[in-house]
């Protein structure tokens, strides 16, 4: 059993061991928990929910649940008026009346992100962040290295578990997309873990590179590709010394870039064929070097086509939204595709409106820049590991709809929690 003391927030040490053993295993579970999911009753359940829960009690009757006002009080507005939305506006002004058995659904994902939301907020105040991130990056690592080695390998053992279509790797989740963000959000971790050497920290990177490949999401890929490149960027300039060089060695590379495309190109091209060979999915991702378009178009994504329908909602009530459960059946009753966004932010903004919408995503970005360029909020490695995860799963958003990602709530409840306390 893992030997950690446990600090409520006025610094006490809590002295309940047998609870407190309880309490950590729960912890530990549900952060491992965190990498599986699976659809029943059509709602994305996860077993991480069950120890959610019992965390949540062992807070409230014995290490004293903290519940922030301001965010409940959002919640709970959110909830309902995108409810209200749903059964009494949207059937007076679409003709549309939704399966209420969706709606319920629905509400149910929004009290549960919540429920992550405010289980992060106080593992944050019971310094148990730290010890949540362990734990969610390594089983992350591990999730990835034995899928990779097993479609390297190709050994068929536990294919219909790992693997989607028994090609692309999925790990315990229900979508590779949503596996492949999950990978990188842990990579996160490794990365920002000045206990690791640079030489670990490449075969960690590779590790998770490979994962993302094998899982085909071309979301991933990008989401994955845009991570490492903000990381090197900020590793340069964060150096006073360095700058002046670091901006020249940037300027630099864009322009060797500019003048080696056609040769990358071809590079690349050859490259990607040799992957496709040992990896199948990766078929999937290397539209992305032959045909962006069709990459968007095409290989079962129509993200065009997801991303256009979601405006023409947007447009028809900008304002109210159309609330949850209706998303679905309402495209396919005005423009005949039943199809999600593809995209949170698009999601959310037809779901909630405009208003509520940029009340989030405002809130976020701005949680963002708190621990970016707040000094000292930028020296606490764990404000920049939850930052970079809430970062990734933003980037991840604009292919896939992640607006119920456990994970994301987690780390905005613990970011929130460190951001306002007294520094």
């Amino acid at each position: 059993m893992v030997n950690l003391k446990l600090i409520n927030s006025a610094g006490v040490e809590l002295k309940d061991e047998k609870l407190g053993n309880i309490f950590i295993f729960c912890i530990a579970a549900m952060s491992i928990l965190l990498h599986q999911a699976r659809v029943m009753f059509g709602v994305n359940i996860s077993l991480s929910d069950f120890f959610c829960v019992i965390v949540l009690i062992c807070f409230i009757f014995k290490y004293k649940l903290f519940l922030p006002f301001k965010y409940f009080f959002f919640f709970l507005v959110v909830s309902f008026i995108v409810t209200f939305v749903a059964v009494s506006y949207v059937p007076v002004r679409f003709n549309y009346v939704a399966d209420y058995r969706k709606v319920f659904s629905d509400f149910i994902k929004i009290i549960t992100v919540f429920l992550y939301f405010v289980v992060g907020y106080n593992m944050s105040r019971l310094r148990l962040t730290d010890f949540t991130l362990k734990y969610y990056s390594f089983f992350a690592l591990f999730i990835g290295i034995i899928g990779v080695l097993f479609d390297f390998l190709n050994i068929t053992l536990f294919s219909k578990i790992l693997f989607y279509g028994n090609v692309r790797l999925k790990g315990l989740m229900n979508d590779p997309n949503y596996f492949s963000i999950l990978q990188i959000t842990a990579l996160a971790y490794f990365l920002r873990n000045v206990f690791l050497n640079r030489f670990k920290k490449i075969i960690i990177i590779i590790a998770f590179l490979l994962s993302v490949l094998a899982s085909g999401s071309k979301t991933g890929f990008i989401a994955l590709l845009c991570y490492l490149i903000f990381v090197a960027m900020e590793e340069l300039l964060r150096r006073p010394a360095l700058r002046l060089t670091s901006l020249a060695i940037c300027m630099v590379s864009f322009v060797a870039l500019f003048l080696l495309v056609p040769y990358l190109i071809s590079g690349l091209t050859f490259l990607s064929v040799y992957i496709s060979q040992n990896i199948p999915a990766f078929s999937r991702i290397e539209f992305l070097f032959l045909d962006f378009s069709k990459a968007i178009s095409e290989g079962g994504s129509d993200r065009d086509i997801a991303w256009g329908i979601s405006i023409d909602l947007l447009k028809l009530s900008p304002v109210l939204g159309i609330g949850i459960g209706t998303y679905v059946g309402l495209a396919k009753k005005l423009y005949g595709v039943g199809v999600i966004a593809h995209n949170t932010f698009l999601q959310l903004y037809t779901e909630w409106g405009i208003v509520l919408a940029t009340l989030l995503f405002v809130h976020v970005f701005f949680m963002i820049a708190k621990s970016t360029f707040n000094r000292m909020c930028n020296i606490d490695k764990e404000n920049i590991i939850l930052r970079d995860i809430i970062i990734i799963f933003l980037l991840g958003s604009v292919g896939i709809s992640l607006n119920n990602a456990r994970m994301f709530w987690l780390a905005l409840g613990a970011l929130v929690f460190n951001l306002n306390k007294k520094l």
